[in-house]
């Protein structure tokens, strides 16, 4: 048999609810006026950091320089690529030069360059000693790399896409420097390589407007190749 509950009578009705309805309204007004919790958004990431640039054989291709009031850090992996290129005459003897640097921008243009020459060979390909021995450590003088001479020629694109090089100026260089101070030789598949480590500074020249301006702080580690 189910249980059963009586309520004796009407009164006792009557209190039950005026004791419950009180403690419901309680419980509609807590909860109607809690308030809510405020939506908060994420802090905003905090910008990259500039590149950094270090005179590391070990380390990542680069190249940084100070042009009047500007330092400009082009480092391989952030926002430019290693590059390497070869040039040259041909003929008897046939002559060639040798340009590592930094790519970048939509166009993958070149924005910083070292070229260094010349060695002269007989034959279809040079020695590879012969490369090695232009790459070794020690002072060279900042040059034309093209004609026939030992020579060196630096180039940059400033902010504002405007070419400044060794090369399109005058070819004195009073008071110039460009040293290597560390070179590592290899061979892999693609060729002869010399990874090197240089300081220089110089006087560039825009190729625009014939304007000049001093370089200086200059350091590089590239990769040169003979392929």
């Amino acid at each position: 048999m189910s249980p059963t509950f009586t309520i004796p009578n009407r009164l006792h009705h009557m209190t039950i609810r005026h004791i419950l309805l009180p403690c419901s309204l309680v419980v509609v007004l807590f909860v109607g006026c809690r308030k809510e919790d405020p939506i908060t958004q994420p802090p905003p990431a905090p910008p990259d950091p500039p590149p950094t640039f270090e005179l590391d054989l070990n380390g990542p291709q680069g190249m940084q320089l100070t042009a009047g009031d500007t330092t400009y850090t082009y480092v391989d992996g952030d926002a430019y690529s290693a590059v390497y290129q070869v040039g040259g005459t041909t003929g008897t003897p046939s002559t060639r030069y040798y340009i590592a640097g930094l790519a970048g921008g939509d166009e993958g243009d070149l924005v910083a360059a070292i070229r260094i020459g010349t060695v002269t060979y007989e034959g279809v390909q040079v020695d590879i000693d012969d490369f090695y021995t232009l790459l070794a450590t020690g002072a060279k003088i900042v040059a034309p790399a093209t004609t026939g001479g030992q020579g060196v020629e630096i180039e940059f694109l400033d902010a504002d896409a405007q070419l400044w090089s060794t090369r399109c100026g005058s070819t004195a260089q009073p008071g110039s420097g460009f040293t290597i101070t560390e070179m590592e030789p290899g061979y892999d598949g693609v060729g002869a390589f010399a990874r090197i480590v240089a300081v220089f500074n110089c006087t560039v020249y825009n190729c625009s407007t014939g304007a000049s301006m001093a370089l200086t702080n200059g350091g590089a580690v590239l990769e040169f190749r003979e392929f």
